[in-house]
């Protein structure tokens, strides 16, 4: 029996595609280590022209890691993104990542009873919120119980370049439409994402990296019954991901630019736009709403 035999789909490859590809064993920073040391001043993320280079995205990710850990989070930790698509949220994922601790993306848009629902299930101990979604995620915190979920607060127009930053104060109705758009009122004594980060800049975490075997991601999908489920996502998956798409597409290394419209929380767009574009060192261009 031939391998055509065995795998009939094969017959329907594009010319060129391997039948098998070779995934290493290794965590999903490993990605971001090699494109910080291949490409350190290519764009990594452009968010409304603010641009971070893989140098600087490596170097966030590190602080954002050791400020994590300075908190108390540890490997194995469930660790909660509820954001849109912006530059702090590919921060905190590769940061999650890098300490060992297990990212629970969530969908920005949830209801309490939503989040709450998802905070129990993975066993989040804290959460990284969008400054929109902060009361469904107070509220759903309150329901929790004895449950302890620590919030911190993240106020995406900070990832914005200074002079949009600006423009958001403007007493004109577009900017007051844009600021209601993306910004949300941030109840006293949440700690703020941007400023813990840049507290432990030029830090290191002292935990070490992951193996491959370790989990990396609860990837909730609610598949046929609509109820979501979290399905457990180990590094080596990750990155058996990102290597069978980079083959697959044949992307260019170093060259590519990525528009980050699929949200980062829904599992194809964390693939496609936070694994796989570190791996081949493409810019992405991320937007919060598309």
């Amino acid at each position: 029996m031939t391998a055509l035999d065995a795998r009939p789909w094969l017959s329907r490859y594009p010319e060129g595609i391997s039948p098998e590809v070779d995934v290493p064993d290794e965590p999903v920073w490993n990605a971001l280590e090699r494109a910080a040391d291949r490409w350190p001043e290519r764009v990594a993320v452009d968010f409304f022209g603010a641009a971070t280079t893989y140098a600087e995205l490596t170097a966030r990710t590190q602080a954002a890691a050791a400020a994590l850990e300075g908190l108390g989070v540890r490997p194995g930790a469930r660790v909660a993104i509820v954001a849109p698509n912006c530059t702090a949220h590919v921060v905190a994922f590769n940061a999650v990542l890098r300490l060992g601790a297990v990212v629970v993306e969530c969908n920005p848009t949830y209801t309490a009873s939503e989040l709450a629902h998802q905070f129990a299930d993975a066993g989040v101990e804290l959460a990284i919120v969008w400054t929109k979604t902060l009361p469904a995620a107070l509220d759903a915190r309150e329901r929790l119980g004895e449950q302890r979920v620590r919030l911190l607060s993240l106020d995406m127009t900070k990832d914005l370049p200074r002079g949009k930053q600006l423009a958001l104060r403007l007493p004109v109705a577009k900017a007051r439409e844009l600021r209601t758009a993306m910004l949300g009122p941030v109840p006293h004594g949440l700690t703020d994402w941007h400023d813990l980060e840049r507290r432990h800049r030029g830090e290191l975490p002292s935990a070490s990296t992951p193996a491959a075997s370790d989990i990396a991601l609860l990837q909730y999908t609610g598949g046929t019954t609509g109820t979501p489920k979290g399905a457990v996502l180990s590094h080596g998956n990750l990155v058996a991901n990102a290597v069978q798409g980079q083959a697959w597409a044949r992307f260019a290394e170093g060259e590519e630019t990525v528009y980050g419209a699929l949200p980062f929380f829904h599992a194809f767009g964390m693939v496609f736009c936070l694994t796989l574009s570190v791996r081949i060192g493409a810019t992405v261009v991320a937007f919060p709403k598309f």
